[in-house]
């Protein structure tokens, strides 16, 4: 499938954002700053919808059978998180950077994990969104036949319906702020089926023609109507409105981007697209290599501020370019290895 800057550059862009989140848990925030951090995280709702969107243009070009997809995806997607959890157990075997638990690392490689809480994050607080998309794919090719037979409208509209008919019932239980509960797939399915549209669209060019048209003044109405939603819901109804605000969470986050992109920052923009295409690598290490920052600078007494974090950043990024080129090396050894 050809390459698509935008696209890459999403992907770039939502990666950055979770990673610049997840380093700066790590520094003594006032409340408001903490608030807009957070902001950063909501790059996994972006990353979902890109997720539909690339895995749907994928099987329009080149269609295939679900045992061969599954194959692909294990191979793509599970190999180089499960050997990410082997490294991330190996490593706690001498530093205390992770819980030492024969239970929880064959939850994770295993992947039972996305049905308990307590181990679903044993490896990172960014684990869940694995479990979260192999859910996704497992239902991919139901999907792809319910859009068929309903349409993209009717497809659209009932993902909407599911998604929220699963957050009401998790506030009806109050599972709401349990983790195995509010990522399940069912919460994230509109972000998926529309990203699945998207990718519809493109092939008709009828996402270019929308895309044309939308002027940046509205993507900055769009950004600051869907910003204000998404941050009354957070505030005023606490976790009822955080299970409830993805929708403007995901406008909003994606505004944003699109108005990026479109400044003329070519620095900018290829930094992002080049970490659109170590995307995967990048979220999968991120993690790793934060937890072992962290207990150097302890044991060092060095302290954590915005300096230490960002030679972190710098090394986050080493180790991606890294892993990005083992997996390269690994499972598509006759491929282009440039990076």
């Amino acid at each position: 499938m050809k390459k698509i800057e935008l696209v890459d550059f999403l992907k770039g862009y939502s990666i950055f954002t979770i990673v610049l989140y997840h380093l700066s848990q790590q520094l003594h925030l006032s409340a408001f700053f903490y608030a807009c951090t957070l902001f950063g995280g909501t790059g996994a709702h972006l990353f979902i919808l890109l997720s539909g969107f690339t895995l749907f243009l994928s099987y329009q070009n080149k269609k295939t059978n679900y045992s061969h997809f599954l194959k692909k995806r294990f191979k793509k997607i599970y190999l180089p998180y499960a050997l990410v959890i082997i490294i991330s157990a190996s490593l706690a075997l001498f530093w205390p950077i992770f819980p030492k638990s024969i239970y929880a690392f064959l939850g994770n490689i295993l992947l039972y994990n996305m049905f308990d809480n307590n181990i679903i994050n044993t490896y990172g607080a960014h684990i869940w969104f694995i479990a979260t998309i192999i859910q996704l794919y497992l239902v991919f090719f139901v999907l792809l036949k319910l859009k068929k037979i309903l349409g993209n409208k009717n497809f659209f509209l009932i993902s909407i319906f599911v998604s929220l008919s699963w957050s009401i019932l998790l506030i009806y239980l109050e599972k709401a702020d349990i983790r195995i509960w509010n990522s399940f797939f069912l919460q994230y399915l509109f972000e998926f089926v529309l990203g699945m549209i998207l990718a519809d669209w493109m092939t008709t060019g009828k996402l270019q023609y929308y895309y044309q048209k939308i002027k940046s003044w509205q993507l900055v109405v769009l950004f600051f109507l869907s910003t204000c939603l998404y941050a009354g819901l957070a505030l005023g109804l606490g976790t009822t409105g955080r299970v409830l605000n993805d929708f403007p969470a995901l406008i909003a986050y994606a505004s944003l981007a699109l108005l990026i992109f479109r400044l003329k920052l070519n620095i900018l923009k290829k930094f992002f697209v080049y970490t659109g295409i170590i995307s995967y690598s990048l979220y999968l290490t991120h993690f790793l290599v934060i937890e072992l920052l962290i207990f150097f600078y302890k044991t060092q007494h060095i302290a954590i501020n915005l300096a230490t974090l960002f030679l972190g950043l710098l090394l986050i990024y080493l180790v991606a370019k890294l892993y990005y080129f083992l997996l390269q090396t690994i499972l598509s050894p006759t491929t282009n290895k440039k990076l």
